[in-house]
């Protein structure tokens, strides 16, 4: 019989040919007999590694449609911010409009339910108004703000309160004697409920300002304007308070993977003391590449060989930076 060391020889230096021709053919017979077990060993370690693949590719996909799911709905947010303004807008009847304690008492309401940082009502006599010093950014005090939060409201119910067939050019405006066009007055004048974007300052900040009428007057004058001001701290903040990750500590498992979940703000989100990000934001990684504040993928390995990978998603539009972080025991 064969040696377990004859064979490692005859596996390593090729068969004798010197021995004798029986042991040959057995020699023979025994390396042909290897190559199944070598196949299906290597067929196996393909399989594993495929099946890793596989699942690497569903986490990475897995959070990309987390992200763009929170993305999502965030914009549906914003939708329903401006639907329950509509809404409070609707409770302004006449006797209302002209009691300013129940005025006052309404914004309380407006600010427990939306993430207000001003809000104002334009009386053709006086504007009663409200800031929420929580929620408002030192830039958002600057003089052009001042322009757009109050001129310009002022401006819109001067003109909504003339008779059309006299209303002067809805875009023009007299200053020191001089015609100026301003296209956000005309833009404003729809005052519709919808929230309009103003880029007057580093941090973002939205508007939205409805026209009130007296329905108890079959012919429905215009009275008056309700507005309102938006930060993107307050609403971020409101809106990650409520989402279903928030609900797990910005934190879920899938498969082999831990994700964790954080949300952080940008230079033009506004003052950190308002919203200072949300979720895992204190982790040195995240941090890192939040910093960036663009999109990026990045797969890192530690000292043990284990791998990480890092998902960031920059949002324009209301901006912040969602980062994932992907880890796991999983060698490299």
């Amino acid at each position: 019989m064969l040696s377990l060391v004859q064979l490692m020889h005859m596996l390593l230096f090729g068969i004798n040919l010197n021995i004798s021709f029986k042991r040959r053919i057995l020699a023979s017979v025994m390396l042909v007999s290897l190559f199944p077990f070598a196949f299906l060993s290597i067929g196996f370690y393909l399989h594993q590694q495929y099946d890793a693949f596989l699942a690497r590719l569903n986490m990475l996909q897995h959070v990309e449609i987390s992200l763009v799911q929170t993305n999502n709905e965030l914009k549906q947010f914003m939708a329903q911010l401006e639907s329950t303004f509509i809404a409070f807008a609707r409770k302004i009847d006449k006797a209302l409009f002209y009691d300013e304690e129940a005025v006052r008492k309404l914004f309380k309401e407006m600010d427990a339910k939306l993430p207000l940082s001003a809000v104002a009502l334009h009386r053709p006599e006086e504007t009663i108004s409200v800031e929420f010093p929580d929620r408002i950014s030192p830039g958002s005090h600057n003089s052009t703000v001042s322009f757009v939060e109050r001129f310009m409201p002022r401006r819109t119910l001067s003109l909504l309160l003339e008779k059309e067939i006299t209303r002067e050019r809805q875009d023009i405006i007299m200053v020191a004697g001089n015609p100026i066009k301003n296209a956000a007055i005309a833009g404003s004048i729809g005052s519709d409920g919808k929230l309009y974007y103003v880029d007057q300052t580093q941090s973002v900040i939205w508007y939205s300002t409805i026209k009130l009428y007296d329905e108890s007057d079959p012919e429905m004058p215009f009275i008056g304007l309700l507005g309102g001001k938006f930060e993107a701290g307050p609403i971020l903040e409101a809106y990650l308070k409520q989402i279903s990750i928030a609900a797990s500590d910005f934190c879920e498992t899938y498969g082999d993977y831990t994700i964790k979940y954080a949300f952080l703000p940008t230079e033009r989100t506004g003052a950190r003391r308002i919203w200072a990000g949300s979720g895992f934001k204190n982790e040195a990684s995240i941090k890192k590449i939040a910093r960036l504040e663009s999109s990026e993928t990045l797969i890192e390995t530690d000292r043990k060989g284990n791998i990480s990978y890092l998902i960031s998603r920059y949002n324009h539009n209301i901006p912040h930076v969602a980062v994932a972080l992907v880890t796991s025991d999983l060698r490299s």
